[in-house]
Parts: structure tokens; C-alpha cells; sequence
């Protein structure tokens, strides 16, 4: 499972489900790992799958609590099952309720447990967020339209921990490829995954056009002051960001390549540098992939998604959303 700011709790509640099952199983060591909540805890414990076991039942448990707070009973039925290893039955003769009501209000319980947790995941992944959009350029865009299919696809290529190194969005300007390079970025630091993120914008002077050799040493440039004390040679000091980039999972994003020599330069040299950490391009151009990389050709939005587009535009200077389809035009 993907949490996303739509996530609802009766998506997480099957998930819920199977983790307080599983709460004397310590052999079951994968169940919410897709929570942030989970990872967090997970490496204040130390790290590892022997820890995350406990890291989802400390996080169950002091659910539990705030669940206990706002409705007691619900809270005991779980407790009474899950936690203290009772029958329905058991349990339905203690509360003289029906093994089916006992049930139904099992239900009803661990929806609830599922809601207080998803609020606590969408509080933790907005302050997460938060941390890491300082290092990102501003947000140019309140609402992606037409991206669903291409962030589902690059977000799970670049969570993979065996998937591409190198990522590209591949496509003409104005497509909105900068955008869904940021929201991408926004949701990878939800994997906790990432050592540091290094958003690098390319900009083109006019008359003194970058060589591909002068544009690697400019971004190398660009990271060392990011990441060294400013002594030592330019030399020295690229050789050591490429020393920090084969020791530690940075994210580092390239935006606004231009042309196809630039860009296929760029593939072949950060191959070596992409372990452990990843890279994510943006560009004009159409490159041919290399080894370790994966490309998505980013294309226009159909026409449903163009009309949600200029509807949700024109909401916000005030137009309102009135419109008619005259063939192949949306009219206001």
C-alpha cells in the first residue's frame, strides 16, 4: 500500500487488521512498513527488522490509548482480542453481546484505530515534508492534473531499493515536468529513504552555452558548496562529492536539461556515482536509456484532464466554472 493525502482508514483498515493479528507473531516483520510512522520509530529504535515488529506495536499501543480515551469500549474489545489473546466468544460472553455483534464492533473499533492512525501519518509526513521543501525551489503548482499514472510509476521505481539509479521525465516544455519532478521529490522523503536531497536547476546563458564536461563540473561544483567547507581545490573538492555520493543515499535532482548531448552525457557519467543514492533529470531532449536508468516520456494531458485543468484555473482567478464543448474547444 501507498499512503497518499486521499488515503482513507478503510483502505489502512485490512492493513490494521493484519498487524493486530500479528501482534504476538515476531516472525512478522513487513506489516505497515509503508508507514512512515513505522520507519520513523522503526530507526529510533535502531534499524533493522528485528526492531520493526516492535516499532508497529508501540505505535498500536499508544494508539490504543488515544482510542481509550475517546471510546473506552472499543479500545477493551481490541485489547480483550488482540492484545490479551481472548476468543469472540469469550469476549461475547463477558459483554453479553453475540459472537456477531462482538464482531461487527470489532469492525467498527479498528476502522476507528485506522483513522486515528492515518491522522498521525498525515501529521508526521506534512512536518516531514516541511523539513525537507527547504532545500526544494518554491512550489509553482497548488494541484497536479493528469499525473496519478506517472508518480505511481516513478514513486514505486524510485522507492525500490533494487530499482533504477537514475530516473529521467523526458519531454517537450511546458508539460509540467519540473512539477511532477517536485512532487515526486516531496513523496520520496516519505520512504525514508533519503540521506540528503539536492535540487540543482539548470540555467542556460545566452551566447555562452555550458559544454556537457562543464556542465557535470558546474553541478559537482554546486554540491560541494552544499556539502564541503569551502577549502581545498575545485578538483579536489568534486572528487570528494563524488566520494559523498557513493557513501550516502542523497537524492540529487537535475531540472531543465536541454539538449540531447547534455543529457545523454550526464546519464553516462552519474552511472558511477548513482549508488547508493538516485538520481532524478528533467529534460527536453529524448535520451537513449543506459544501464541502471529508466526513462518516462511525460506526454500532453487528454482532454479530460485539460478541461479539469482550465475549470480549476479559472476557480481560482475568480471566472467560475461554467463551460461548453464546441469539438475540439472548451468555451467559457
Amino acid at each position: 500500500m501507498r499512503i497518499q493525502p486521499d488515503t482513507t482508514a478503510e483502505e489502512l483498515k485490512p492493513h490494521l487488521f493484519a498487524a493486530l493479528r500479528a501482534w504476538h507473531n515476531t516472525n512478522d516483520k513487513q506489516l505497515l512498513d509503508f508507514l512512515l510512522l513505522v520507519r520513523t520509530r522503526t530507526a529510533l529504535l535502531g534499524g533493522g527488522l528485528d526492531t520493526r515488529r516492535r516499532a508497529v506495536n508501540e505505535i498500536l499501543l499508544e494508539t490504543l490509548d488515544v482510542l481509550a480515551a475517546a471510546e473506552p469500549e472499543d479500545a477493551r474489545l481490541l485489547r480483550l482480542h488482540y492484545l490479551e489473546c481472548n476468543t469472540t466468544r469469550y469476549i461475547g460472553n463477558m459483554l453479553n453481546l453475540s459472537p456477531d455483534h462482538v464482531n461487527r464492533r470489532q469492525a467498527q473499533a479498528v476502522l476507528k484505530l485506522a483513522g486515528l492512525i492515518l491522522e498521525r501519518e498525515q501529521r508526521l509526513r506534512r512536518q516531514h515534508e516541511q523539513a525537507f521543501e527547504i532545500e526544494l525551489p518554491p512550489r509553482q503548482y497548488t494541484r497536479l492534473f493528469g499525473a496519478a499514472a506517472s508518480l505511481a510509476d516513478l514513486g514505486a521505481r524510485l522507492a525500490a531499493p533494487n530499482g533504477p539509479r537514475i530516473l529521467v521525465l523526458s519531454g517537450m516544455g511546458g508539460l509540467g515536468k519540473t512539477a511532477l519532478a517536485h512532487q515526486l521529490t516531496l513523496e520520496a522523503v516519505h520512504d525514508y529513504t533519503v540521506g540528503r536531497i539536492h535540487w540543482l536547476g539548470i540555467t542556460q546563458l545566452i551566447g555562452f552555452p555550458n559544454s556537457p564536461e562543464q556542465l557535470l563540473n558546474d553541478l559537482l561544483n554546486r554540491l560541494a558548496d552544499r556539502l564541503l567547507p569551502a577549502e581545498g581545490s575545485p578538483a579536489g573538492r568534486r572528487d570528494q562529492v563524488r566520494r559523498l555520493l557513493k557513501r550516502d543515499p542523497h537524492l540529487v535532482i537535475i531540472d531543465n536539461l536541454e539538449s540531447e548531448g547534455e543529457t545523454g552525457y550526464l546519464l553516462e557519467q552519474l552511472q558511477a556515482l548513482s549508488d547508493p543514492g538516485k538520481f532524478l533529470l528533467t529534460t527536453r531532449a529524448n535520451p537513449v536509456a543506459v544501464s541502471g536508468s529508466y526513462i518516462r516520456q511525460i506526454e500532453e494531458l487528454g482532454r479530460a484532464d485539460a478541461a479539469a485543468l482550465v475549470q480549476a484555473h479559472a476557480a481560482e482567478i475568480g471566472l467560475g466554472t461554467d463551460y461548453t464543448q464546441h469539438g475540439d474547444e472548451l468555451r467559457i
